[in-house]
């Protein structure tokens, strides 16, 4: 089953994408989101991976209680599985930006450090903890 990893922003929407057999998720990409053809670029991504499932980022405080954030990202969500008729999980992004910056610069210094890589990896964080949750569960 393929899934797509969200992770959601006020400017920006990473995205990644991988599948339940090999459990690795994959950096797409990231969408401007103040564009006016933001939904026609998501619709896209959509159509070209046909996801069973997508797994949206949940901003949380450090101590686990929701954020002012959280709400927008539900709102998205209940966007997402009207427009195109999906499932969406949530999982917890705390520290996902942090850690997708150290490993950006851990792979190639501060010219790594470019926005949409940054929100790609990030949500390519996301979907690795929703298919590392999962597949303990099988």
């Amino acid at each position: 089953m393929i899934v797509i990893g969200l992770d959601f922003g006020l400017k920006h929407l990473g995205v990644s994408v991988g599948d339940t057999h090999s459990c690795v998720a994959n950096p797409v990409g990231s969408i401007y989101s103040k564009s006016n053809n933001f939904f026609v670029k998501l619709d896209a991504i959509i159509r070209q991976w046909c996801p069973a499932l997508i797994v949206i980022g949940m901003p949380l405080n450090a101590d686990g209680t929701k954020q002012p954030l959280s709400g927008l990202v539900t709102q998205f969500g209940n966007q997402c599985k009207e427009r195109y008729n999906l499932n969406i999980e949530y999982v917890d992004e705390r520290w996902t930006t942090v850690e997708a910056k150290a490993q950006l610069f851990a792979e190639g210094g501060v010219k790594k450090l470019d926005k949409s890589l940054i929100d790609a990896a990030s949500a390519q964080i996301i979907l690795q903890q929703w298919f590392d949750i999962n597949s303990r569960k099988s």
